[in-house]
This record gives structure tokens, C-alpha cells and sequence, in this order.
């Protein structure tokens, strides 16, 4: 969630055309956050990344403001078209009415 939001803030407001996310390649977590935000992996940069004498392979992952804009039109409108099932509202506090 932190990284959806951090990419919207980069598009929307600060005007970024590309965003990319660079990680080694044993990372495997990094990359499924990448795959999640819908990224593309662009390329491995070969023994790009020197940790303590040894030089690591580095994957490159990217996405495109119009890719971004593309995709979450495409989830607004699946979200707009679902009946609220209540979790998209804020709790209410418990009353007489509503007990805990």
C-alpha cells in the first residue's frame, strides 16, 4: 500500500513521466512488489551493484505514468461498479443503537 502510494504522489502531483524500482536479483521480495505495482522488468544489469568486494546483478523494474493512470482508471472503475459491501466505511463508535 505504502509503494501505491508513494507511486501516485510521484505521478499526480510531482509530474514524474517513469518510476523505477532497481533491486538485486536474489531480492525476490523486492521484485514481487514490483510485479504487484504492476511494473516491467526492463533488464539485469550485469554485476552493477558492489556490496563488500563482491558485485551483485541488479533487476530493473519500471512504469510509465500513462501505464500508472491506465491501470488505476481501470481499478476505479471495477471498484465503482461493486456494491459497498460497508468496508470502505469508517467504523462507527458503539451507542445504545449500535452495541459493540
Amino acid at each position: 500500500r505504502a509503494c501505491h502510494l508513494l507511486l501516485a504522489w510521484a505521478f499526480d502531483v510531482r509530474g514524474l513521466h517513469r518510476a523505477e524500482l532497481r533491486c538485486r536479483v536474489e531480492n525476490t521480495r523486492s521484485a514481487q512488489v514490483a510485479q504487484r505495482l504492476n511494473m516491467t522488468l526492463e533488464g539485469v544489469l550485469r554485476q552493477a551493484w558492489p556490496v563488500a568486494g563482491v558485485h551483485h546483478d541488479k533487476l530493473v523494474w519500471a512504469i510509465l505514468a500513462p501505464e500508472w493512470r491506465a491501470l488505476n482508471a481501470r481499478a476505479a472503475t471495477c471498484f465503482r461498479n461493486q456494491p459497498d459491501s460497508g468496508g470502505n466505511r469508517p467504523p462507527t463508535a458503539p451507542t445504545e443503537r449500535n452495541p459493540p
